[in-house]
């Protein structure tokens, strides 16, 4: 799990980045876009931020698919990212990783 996460919403486009690096600029409406990675192919991205939070699906090439949640605390020091993943043809046993990140 990466170390450090930034989280920076403008507009209707939202980056992450994930201990200095990380995705590029995407759309914060559910609208999906397409990224290319040399590793592992094309990749579908899907994020959607709203009054309870953000949620970014991304989606392989081979079917996995990752479901992440990013959810504030009320005071707004913490963040919790909840990850879930799934693939038809693997079976994964209720894969659900949790992340807390405190605000500095």
């Amino acid at each position: 799990a990466p170390q450090t996460l930034e989280v920076i919403v403008e507009n209707k486009e939202v980056t992450i980045k994930q201990d200095g690096s990380g995705f590029p600029k995407q759309n914060a409406e559910g609208k999906k876009s397409v990224l290319k990675n040399p590793q592992i192919g094309e990749v579908d991205l899907k994020v959607k931020v709203d009054a309870k939070g953000m949620t970014r699906e991304i989606s392989t090439e081979d079917d996995l698919k990752i479901v992440e949640t990013y959810a504030l605390s009320a005071d707004g020091k913490q963040l919790t990212v909840t990850m879930k993943a799934s693939q038809p043809v693997m079976k994964i046993d209720d894969a659900k990783i949790k992340r807390v990140y405190d605000r500095q």
